[in-house]
């Protein structure tokens, strides 16, 4: 093993130490280290979430480019697409959970849901879309999960599994698979839009920030995450 790598798995291994501490600490204290008030609602879990959801959203839209609006040059980038918007969905999802003052009451917004507020609506979007996200990723993989399902040992098991014991990898089979993936990518179309745009009515709402308090704020993140998903894509 190479002094690089040593360098680098000790590196991880230390930020990882160094998380681990943050996060126990965060579980046991709360958040009466973050000094939360009038001047700074809130901090850097909030500002991730922000970036992260946008980069969810916006990969996904670049996505529909290609499979419900047929752009075929950008085939290559598709699979890639929904990856990248599956991770920083969940990425986002965990920075705003950390954020909560009571971490173990998340749960709440779907047991005792307050539909007058448009946090509420967010976090029921962001679980439908997560839905979303899994099914048409596994429709795009399902061909390469019954391919390798055919392989022994613990491998072909696992990709047994993934594939749901689904193993026919006809032309039909692919063609009815990528017609299921143009429906969910026509339905989450929308949904994107009404997610990250409520993500960006939060603040649309917020009176005693003048800079927020516009109509405008929604368009501007819908333009934003577009903008910053292609950028990820295209560096990736």
């Amino acid at each position: 093993m190479s002094k690089r790598i040593v360098f680098v798995l000790i590196l991880g291994l230390v930020a990882l130490a160094a998380g681990a501490f943050g996060m126990v600490d965060r579980i046991g204290m709360g958040l009466s280290h973050v000094a939360y008030g009038s001047p700074v609602p809130w901090a850097l879990w909030v500002v991730f979430y922000i970036y992260f959801i946008g980069l969810s959203a916006g990969s996904f839209l670049v996505s529909s480019l290609i499979y419900v609006f047929g752009f075929k040059r950008f085939e290559a980038a598709g699979r890639l697409a929904i990856f990248t918007a599956l991770v920083s969905l969940l990425t986002a999802l965990i920075f705003i959970w950390v954020d909560l003052g009571r971490m173990e009451r998340v749960f709440a917004v779907y047991l005792r849901p307050s539909f007058t507020s448009p946090l509420a609506w967010i976090v029921w979007l962001y679980t439908a879309y997560l839905f979303l996200l899994l099914s048409e990723a596994w429709f795009l993989m399902r061909r390469d999960f019954a391919q390798r399902s055919k392989g022994g040992g613990l491998k072909g098991t696992l990709y047994r599994l993934l594939a749901l014991g689904i193993q026919e990898d006809s032309a039909a089979a692919r063609a009815g698979d990528m017609k299921v993936v143009r429906v969910l990518g026509a339905i989450g179309v929308p949904l994107a839009i009404a997610f990250h745009g409520g993500t960006g009515a939060v603040f649309a709402v917020t009176v005693a920030r003048a800079y927020w308090y516009s109509g405008l704020f929604p368009i501007m993140f819908l333009v934003s995450a577009l903008a910053s998903g292609g950028a990820l894509l295209t560096q990736l």
